[in-house]
């Protein structure tokens, strides 16, 4: 079973903004989990300690059972299972571009994503 586990995570820049403060979530396998928040929230922040992106500050990260807190994003490379790809590799960010849904809220905004072609 493809889990994530984020355990009181927090993420202190040296500057000493707090970007993820003692954050905990559950992701099962088959879960599709969307972050919505307003700019500068810690979504893009705790998606890159996810991959192993950005230094996580406190907290543990588990993928599939594997403590990757600490692991680069090349390391994720060892979590594969039967030359599959793990969560940990599987995982992805897609970045917001609010010029396509200009004054939509995201309630609004989002059904109308869905159906946007690639160019």
């Amino acid at each position: 079973m493809a889990t994530i586990e984020i355990d009181h995570v927090t993420k202190v820049f040296g500057n000493g903004v707090v970007a993820v403060d003692d954050v905990s979530l559950s992701i099962a396998d088959g879960e599709f989990l969307v972050l919505v928040g307003p700019s500068g929230c810690g979504k893009s922040t705790l998606l890159r300690m996810l991959a192993g992106l950005e230094e996580v500050t406190d907290g543990t990260i588990l993928i599939d059972e594997v403590d990757v807190t600490d692991l680069a994003p090349r390391q994720h490379q060892r979590l594969w299972k039967n030359g599959r790809p793990s969560a940990a590799s599987m995982a992805a960010m897609a970045r917001e571009y609010r010029e396509k849904f200009p004054g939509k809220a995201v309630i609004t905004g989002l059904p109308e994503a869905g159906n946007v072609q690639p160019r």
